[in-house]
């Protein structure tokens, strides 16, 4: 059987605007063009192969209710639970994607700079900005329970 995904497009300077866009095509923003490069990373063959990991920075029960297949997880909040099992994979990984709820969540954000801390590779985390509300949205694969268990 053959899955087919279909995604909108990433955030464009009128999305950001909440401005009408129909039929026009507009440039993405910087945001925007991340959100594609989240999307590629997942359907890149390195995702497979464990060259690129997404890390979800949502809560414990958030994160058991649903997740990105093989998301690692980092609660910002409570690093201490989590750092330790994901350093050496962020480290190793060609791409780190690390995503929370999405346009308003900013626990993403201090989780790339969590990782970034502790020496992963800037050039290689990026923030899925548009978050488990995009991907759940786009209708992409969830996994549910802890990191492993499956659909």
């Amino acid at each position: 059987m053959t899955t087919v995904y279909l995604a909108r497009h990433g955030e464009s300077d009128w999305n950001a605007a909440n401005r009408f866009q129909g039929r026009c095509d507009r440039p993405l923003t910087a945001r925007g063009r991340r959100q594609a490069e989240a999307l590629a990373a997942y359907q890149d063959p390195q995702y497979a192969a464990g060259g690129t990991i997404f890390v979800d920075a949502r809560k414990d029960e958030e994160y058991l209710e649903g997740h990105v297949p093989g998301a690692w997880q980092l609660d910002h909040y409570h690093l201490e639970r989590y750092i330790d099992a994901l350093l050496p994979v962020a480290h190793q990984a060609l791409q780190v994607v690390v995503y929370c709820h999405g346009k308003d969540c900013t626990d993403s954000e201090a989780a790339a700079l969590d990782l970034t801390g502790f020496g992963v590779d800037p050039a290689r985390v990026a923030v899925y900005v548009g978050g488990w509300t995009a991907w759940t949205e786009a209708g992409l694969p969830v996994e549910k329970g802890p990191r492993g268990a499956g659909p």
